[in-house]
């Protein structure tokens, strides 16, 4: 039972495994290292964004996916890694395509 609300970790603790499926479909060299790459600069982000007030109003699920995909744009992933990483999360979330552009 967890009685604390959810926050941003527990979405990525659920994303890793999807992260992993993805690096390996892609045949990304060394796709364990990446994806701890990933995750551990997710992580990173995710403990930050605790600072800034802005963050404070969003889903700590948009938190999470935002953070990936500044992980994965700033390791030089693949376009098509992120679209494909796009492409799943917006299927089976209630997100906005527009929330979820990387800019």
């Amino acid at each position: 039972w967890y009685l604390n609300p959810p926050i941003p970790a527990m979405y990525l603790e659920v994303a890793t495994p999807l992260i992993d499926e993805i690096t390996n479909k892609e045949s990304i060299s060394s796709t364990k290292a990446m994806t701890h790459d990933i995750v551990e600069l997710s992580r990173f982000l995710m403990e930050v964004g605790v600072y800034d007030l802005r963050l404070s109003g969003e889903m700590p699920s948009s938190v999470a996916c935002a953070a990936i995909l500044v992980a994965m744009n700033h390791l030089h992933i693949s376009t098509r890694t992120v679209n494909k990483w796009l492409s799943l999360t917006l299927k089976h979330s209630s997100y906005k395509t527009d929330r979820c552009i990387p800019r």
